[in-house]
C-alpha cells in the first residue's frame, strides 16, 4: 500500500495537510456514519492505516527510504501510532463502538508476522520426464544466496503447470514464515512420442522386406521397448493399438511407414530390379 495515493496527498506534503485530508476523509468513511457499508468500511480501514504512517514523522522518513528497498510492513511501526489516531481524534470517531475494534485490528495486524516473498524459476523437461515423474537438482537465488536443491518432479506434469514447494522462498523479514519455491513446468517437444490426452502416437518405420514377409520390430513406449508382431503385406499408414500404453490407462496407437533406403549397393539394386520386372 502506498499510504500517499491512499489519502491523496503528495509526498513533499505539510503535517497539517495530510491530517487535513485524513479528516475529511475518515469523516466520510467512518463504520458509524456509514452503517453496513463494507466498501466504506475497508476504506475507512485503508486511510487509518496510511495515516498511521504518515502522522509519524520516524515512520514517514522510513517508509520514504525503504522504496528502493522494498522493506516496510506495518511490523516495522509501534502501536503507539495506532493510539494516537484513534486517542487524538475523538472528534473524528464519535467515540463510537468502532473505536476499540479498529484498535484491535490494527493492533493485531501491526504485531503479524510477514510471509517471506516467494522465489519462482523455470523448468524444461524432456517429455518421457513429465509422464513418468523425475528427480531434479536446480539453482534457488534466496536473497544474495544461492543454493542447489533437489525436486521431485511428479508423474503426468503438464506443459505450464505450477509445482509449489513449501518453505523453500526467501526468508521472511521479521521471523515470520519462509516463502515457498514456484516452478513453473516447460516441457520439451518430443520427435518420437504425441500425446492426446492420455493416448499416445507414434510413427514406426519398418523395411521393405519386413512389411511384405512379415516380422517384428521393437517399438518404444513411455515405459520402455516392446516387440511388435509385423503381419506379412503390412501397407503403409496401418495403424495399431496397444491397449494400456498410454498414459493412465490410455493406449498407444502406431501408425506403420515403409523405410525407404536412400542408398542401395549393387546387389541391392539388381535384386530390387528383378522384382521389378517380375511385378512386385
Amino acid at each position: 500500500m502506498d499510504p500517499y495515493k491512499t489519502l491523496g496527498v503528495k509526498k513533499d506534503a505539510s503535517e497539517e495537510e495530510i491530517k487535513k485530508v485524513y479528516r475529511k476523509l475518515a469523516k466520510e468513511c467512518h463504520p458509524d456514519t456509514n452503517p453496513g457499508d463494507k466498501d466504506r468500511e475497508k476504506r475507512f480501514k485503508e486511510i487509518s492505516e496510511a495515516y498511521a504512517i504518515l502522522s509519524d514523522k520516524e515512520k514517514r522518513n522510513g517508509y520514504d527510504k525503504s522504496q528502493n528497498m522494498n522493506t516496510f510492513t506495518f511490523s516495522d511501526m509501534n502501536f503507539s501510532s495506532y493510539e494516537d489516531i484513534f486517542n487524538s481524534y475523538g472528534n473524528v470517531f464519535y467515540g463510537g463502538k468502532y473505536n476499540d475494534i479498529m484498535k484491535n485490528l490494527f493492533k493485531e495486524y501491526a504485531e503479524s508476522k510477514t510471509k517471506g516473498q516467494d522465489v519462482e524459476i523455470s523448468l524444461e523437461i524432456d517429455f518421457l520426464e513429465s509422464v513418468n515423474g523425475c528427480e531434479r537438482i536446480v539453482e534457488v537465488k534466496r536473497d544474495a544466496n544461492i543454493k542447489n536443491i533437489q525436486v521431485t518432479i511428479p508423474k503426468d506434469v503438464k506443459d505450464g503447470q505450477k509445482i509449489k514447494i513449501k518453505g523453500m522462498g526467501k526468508e521472511s523479514p521479521n521471523g515470520g514464515e519462509k516463502g515457498n519455491l514456484i516452478i513453473h513446468i516447460k516441457i520439451k517437444k518430443d520427435p518420437y512420442f504425441k500425446r492426446d490426452g492420455n493416448d499416445i502416437f507414434v510413427t514406426e518405420y519398418i523395411p521393405f522386406s519386413t512389411a511384405v514377409l512379415g516380422g517384428t520390430s521393437r517399438v518404444r513406449t513411455i515405459s520402455g521397448k516392446v516387440v511388435l508382431n509385423i503381419l506379412k503385406g503390412t501397407k503403409a499408414g496401418t495403424k495399431i493399438k496397444l491397449e494400456g500404453k498410454g498414459i493412465n490407462g490410455g493406449n498407444q496407437y502406431i501408425e506403420i511407414q515403409i523405410d525407404v533406403p536412400a542408398n542401395i549397393n549393387y546387389e541391392q539394386k539388381k535384386i530390387i530390379e528383378e522384382l521389378q520386372k517380375s511385378g512386385l
